[in-house]
């Protein structure tokens, strides 16, 4: 099993793509990071720039001066498999894919590129200044895990006004490599979140998902999940969004 802990909590992220345009998600990425209460450390990667609001930035994943647990690639899909061969050269042990054109797009070039990523590896972030988590809230967390980034990110904007204390809001996109069910495995066991929201646009491991929600109701853990993919439009949705093949479930 991967080391979902880092892709979760990790100690020190990178950001592959990293930008001083906070007009753009790479620049928004890096602003909403150092805003907010990480205690981890943080690495811009770029190219371009020597210096990424007020961070050192680095030429390549491999000058970075510490060890990374996670890194956010914010690059065109057609660089990600070199910068995912770099990361995995040098040591990073989790990565989190933010770019388009892999298997939801028209053709074969998109599908190939998913593959070889998989071959490799075998929004509302811009949020005010209002607080991550409500204050004083230590228990009751909500755990979020979506295939879409705004449905994801809109329980977050539309829950954190009331005060529910989400702790992960973790979008999936293509799931070329982990899925929903992966990532609901390990919170279960991590003892984290008390309530999960699901929003699935396919089931990539049907044959797991009894289990894993038995493993929810023994926990006491209740499982909200949403899936589309029921109707004919919903179907169309899903794969020119995710490349998701989505069936209807029943019950």
């Amino acid at each position: 099993m991967p080391d979902i802990h880092a892709l979760l909590w990790p100690r020190a992220v990178a950001i592959v793509g990293a930008s001083s345009d906070q007009t753009s998600l790479r620049g928004r990425i890096v602003r909403v990071m150092r805003r907010h209460a990480y205690a981890g450390a943080i690495y811009p990667i770029s190219r371009g720039e020597s210096e990424i609001q007020g961070l050192p930035a680095h030429g390549s994943i491999g000058a970075v001066p510490g060890p990374v647990d996670l890194a956010l690639l914010i690059v065109p899909a057609r660089y990600v498999p070199d910068a995912l061969a770099e990361c995995g050269a040098a040591g990073v042990k989790a990565a989190h894919i933010i770019a388009s054109g892999f298997a939801e797009e028209a053709g074969e070039d998109g599908a190939a590129l998913q593959a070889e990523v998989r071959a490799i590896v075998s929004p509302v972030v811009d949020g005010g200044d209002a607080p991550l988590m409500p204050p004083g809230r230590g228990d009751g967390h909500v755990a979020v895990i979506a295939q879409s980034g705004g449905l994801g990110f809109s329980f977050y904007d539309r829950g954190r006004p009331k005060a529910i204390p989400f702790n992960v809001v973790m979008t999936t996109g293509n799931e070329a490599c982990l899925n929903t069910l992966d990532l609901l495995d390990h919170m279960l066991d991590e003892d984290r979140a008390e309530v999960f929201i699901l929003f699935l646009e396919d089931i990539k491991t049907p044959e797991r998902l009894g289990g894993i929600a038995e493993k929810a109701l023994r926990a006491g853990k209740p499982l909200i999940a949403a899936k589309i993919g029921r109707s004919d439009a919903g179907r169309r949705a899903a794969l020119s969004h995710t490349a998701a093949l989505a069936r209807s479930v029943a019950g």
